[in-house]
């Protein structure tokens, strides 16, 4: 350990790849992880027949990072489609209603698709007409999801589209989020077109649009962690340690909560914000104050099986998700594993991930097991007509593990950049900054490397 020029402090997808980058480059390294295990958020389970990914499952291949890295490490034949039909729904006054083909983000792009969306009301989609005709906005300053929405759709899209799918995708509250940050093809599709619907309306389907926008691996996306921590050199990777602080100005003094202390010409932190703001505080308090405001949720993942004849509904698409005005309902979204990926469960029986947390309902990780499976199993039998108890449960917390980029997330990022060209040898990286998704964490730690 003591042989190595840089040191990288989190073990997730961000810190192995930034590890994985630098083990390339023939860059001497060590990678030091608080907990026992490497992969952070990236978690599967093998359960008998069921593979379950407790964290994300898929991976977005608009950003071909992590599937180019996929392909890297030799696993391209191991990655696998969504299934047919890719329909997703949403839940209106207790039924789910199917996002029509044709329409991006849950937007209708066309005249069929608007037609077809049954979670609108008609006025509703008369409102949305109106994004044809209306002004740009006047200037470029961020606003919120909510605002956007409200500002080129209407009030409704706000409650039934731009909350359960876009905010919900972050587990965070609409009226919050920066649109800027998390949803930039949007704004440029406004600024540069005047109109969203315009710009969707008469785009190119990709090749891969037949295949599906997302990929996973086919024993879950740990694989894909798996690869990269089994390319490593067991003697460049620690874990079980937990940094403390960082001092000096490179060389740098890494201390840990044992006492020991490490030295290394370079750092790269690929920790959580409200970790990383503790870390660099000794060292950079204006790094600190402003990463430690960056809010974060948290979330509960439930998996449940059933057997199939015990199920009414057909299941035929992915999953849904829940706006928020569905008071009766707690879970915020849903996936049909089975219906979703192919393998994740017997031919005999259906594997659903449930989600319940984030912004809705910040103390959901107060609740026991029990009251969340509880729960989870109360909704689903209302949604999806379930006739039996789940024959197989599983509960995962992920406390504070979904950062929540507000409007203005941008400039504070640009702050952080700016501060840290004041501390050569020290990157920052992390979904809290350069992107919450597996692509964005793949590109950013691969740059921290090179960079370094």
């Amino acid at each position: 350990m003591s042989n190595a020029s840089v040191a990288v402090i989190g073990g997730g997808i961000s810190g192995l790849t930034a590890a994985y980058q630098l083990h390339r480059q023939g860059t001497p390294f060590v990678l030091l992880e608080k907990s026992d295990r490497l992969g952070g958020l990236i978690l599967t389970e093998q359960i008998n027949d069921f593979t379950i990914d407790a964290g994300p499952d898929s991976l977005l291949i608009q950003k071909p990072a992590a599937v180019e890295l996929c392909v890297e490490l030799g696993l391209q034949n191991h990655l696998v489609s969504t299934l047919e039909p890719r329909t997703a729904y949403i839940v209106r006054h207790g039924i789910l209603h199917p996002i029509p083909q044709g329409s991006v983000f849950g937007i209708p792009t066309n005249l069929e698709a608007l037609l077809a969306s049954h979670y609108l009301s008609p006025r509703a989609k008369i409102r949305m007409t109106q994004d044809l005709v209306l002004p740009p906005k006047a200037d470029e300053s961020d606003e919120s999801v909510a605002s956007f929405f409200r500002r080129r759709f209407g009030n409704e899209t706000v409650d039934y589209l731009a909350s359960p799918l876009l905010a919900g995708i972050h587990a965070g509250n609409v009226e919050q989020l920066s649109m800027h940050a998390l949803f930039p093809r949007l704004v440029e599709a406004e600024r540069r077109h005047g109109s969203v619907i315009r710009a969707f309306r008469n785009r190119r389907k990709s090749p891969n649009s037949t295949h599906g926008l997302f990929r996973s691996l086919t024993g879950g996306l740990q694989t894909l962690t798996n690869a990269l921590t089994q390319v490593l050199p067991n003697s460049a990777v620690k874990s079980g340690v937990e940094v403390t602080s960082i001092s000096g100005s490179g060389p740098f003094t890494i201390k840990f909560s044992s006492g020991e202390d490490l030295q290394v010409n370079k750092v790269i932190c690929a920790t959580p914000a409200y970790t990383t703001s503790t870390i660099v505080e000794q060292i950079a308090p204006e790094l600190s104050n402003l990463l430690s405001p960056i809010p974060h949720t948290s979330m509960a993942t439930i998996a449940t099986s059933y057997p199939r004849s015990s199920i009414r509904h057909l299941l035929n698409g992915t999953g849904f998700v829940v706006p928020e005005t569905e008071s009766d309902l707690s879970i915020t979204a849903c996936s049909w594993i089975s219906s979703k990926w192919p393998g994740r469960s017997p031919d005999n029986h259906v594997l659903i991930r449930s989600f319940i947390g984030g912004s809705r309902a910040p103390d959901a990780l107060d609740q026991s097991n029990q009251a969340l499976i509880t729960t989870v199993q109360r909704d689903l039998r209302t949604l999806l007509d379930i006739r039996a108890p789940a024959s197989l449960t599983r509960v995962y917390r992920w406390p504070r593990a979904n950062p929540q980029p507000h409007v203005g997330h941008l400039e504070r990022v640009a702050q952080i950049d700016r501060h840290l060209s004041a501390y050569p040898g020290l990157q920052l990286i992390g979904p809290a900054l350069r992107g919450v998704g597996i692509p964005d964490c793949v590109a950013a730690g691969r740059a921290a490397a090179i960079n370094i």
